[in-house]
């Protein structure tokens, strides 16, 4: 058998696929970073605003990721490549509408709480200001992994980092650090660095973009949410399997239980990150070659879910050969050596999600099978809810390790099940 490599192809993919692995690890150590100087600058009370406004742009972002984001990675490709800068401009616009939106119902819900629980607090006019320029920065980031520019998105984002970091440290030199000031320095950032993403995408409008393709922005409305609707209750149930067994914890072993799962999570970040940028890179690639074929596509999609299946496995192998010496690197204190046994139920979830991730809910996206992808979440949060629960309740930590083990391995069932009975879509 002869194996031949092009060249040229293969620089054209590494170079981005580089970029943009550098870009993830800078945006995901950033957002990480920031969560440990606010918990050692801010009092209790002030962090705990935080988390909860920080955990309302969580879901608000997974509206947006849903309904925008995922889309253009299919969407664009497949029905506007001829058509792109065009198309950017509409999904700007789309996104614009649907955070202002977001923004004038969280008001009123906010002012309601307000209401009935007499608070004083104001901590959410930050996140309410912060959120549109915040989703913003994420869709023009998109962009550059849709059209292959990720080399874009590592340089804006390293000064979308230096410019929040240096706005944080202004705000605690002036003692002025709080939960509202950080989504006021999140919000200018973003706004900032999205103008220089501008620049960079060269997009640009005109008074008259909306009055002269209103018919064409209505069609990228209408796809964008025929595909979405599907992910918007993916990614809901998605986020019930992947973040319910901290607060379970929390709730019935305690909330030192949760922490030590919460940083014994962490340890398998690198590898999370990884699957996301390999879905977010890959799914344009191999969408532009849809009309090759259905074997094609299940080819190069299992093929780099074995790649990333061995890269698990190789790190994890890392993990456990050298895990007290990373734990002592990255938290000091010893105190979560004793537990390090449940690397290896995090890292086997890991493997097994590179498998049902990449391997074959990529197939299912990119032939718009979104509804499909609902099924797959659907199954996971259920047996989350009932099985999960019930083993956390039972056996602690123990139990969340199994459990998340589980999880993934009857998505990987019903994903697979789901792709045989998949028609030819082209």
């Amino acid at each position: 058998m002869t194996i031949t490599i092009n060249i040229k192809r293969f620089k054209a993919i590494a170079a981005p696929f580089s970029f943009g692995m550098i870009e993830q690890i800078l945006f995901s150590g950033s957002n990480f970073l920031l969560n440990i100087v606010l918990v050692r600058i801010l009092q209790p009370e002030m962090y705990g605003a935080y988390v909860v406004m920080a955990s309302v742009l969580l879901f608000v972002a997974t509206v947006s990721s849903s309904l925008v984001l995922e889309p253009m990675l299919v969407i664009g490709q497949v029905y506007y490549k001829d058509k792109i800068v065009q198309y950017q401009r509409a999904v700007v616009l789309l996104q614009v509408l649907i955070a202002l939106s977001i923004v004038i119902i969280l008001s009123f819900f906010f002012v309601f709480i307000r209401i009935i629980t007499h608070s004083t607090d104001i901590s959410f006019s930050g996140l309410l200001f912060a959120i549109p320029f915040i989703l913003l920065y994420y869709t023009l980031r998109f962009f550059c992994y849709t059209s292959g520019r990720t080399d874009i998105a590592f340089r804006v984002t390293a000064l979308y980092t230096v410019a929040m970091f240096l706005g944080l440290f202004v705000a605690w030199f002036f003692t002025v650090i709080s939960a509202v000031t950080v989504f006021l320095i999140l919000g200018v950032s973003s706004g900032s660095i999205s103008i220089v993403f501008f620049h960079f995408l060269k997009i640009n409008f005109s008074f008259t973009f909306f009055s002269q393709n209103k018919k064409f922005i209505g069609d990228v409305a209408k796809r964008h949410w025929t595909y979405g609707r599907w992910i918007l209750g993916s990614n809901t149930f998605s986020w019930i399997s992947n973040y319910a067994y901290a607060l379970v914890l929390a709730a019935s072993v305690g909330l030192g239980a949760s922490g030590i799962y919460r940083a014994l999570e962490n340890l398998v970040l690198p590898i999370e990150q990884l699957l996301t940028l390999t879905g977010n890179f890959m799914i344009p690639q191999i969408s532009r070659e849809r009309s090759r074929g259905r074997s094609y596509v299940y080819s190069m999609t299992f093929r780099i879910a074995c790649v990333l299946v061995s890269c698990v496995l190789l790190y994890g192998s890392a993990l456990v050969l050298f895990g007290d010496r990373f734990i002592s690197l990255l938290y000091g204190a010893k105190f979560y050596q004793p537990y390090l046994w449940l690397v290896p139920f995090l890292i086997g979830a890991s493997a097994v999600r590179a498998l049902s991730d990449v391997g074959l809910n990529i197939p299912l996206r990119i032939y718009e099978r979104t509804d499909l992808l609902l099924i797959v979440s659907a199954a996971g949060a259920l047996v989350t809810v009932t099985v999960g629960f019930l083993f956390v309740k039972n056996f602690g930590l123990l139990g969340a390790g199994s459990a998340k083990v589980l999880v993934v391995g009857i998505q990987l069932l019903v994903s697979g099940w789901l792709l045989r009975k998949l028609k030819t879509v082209n």
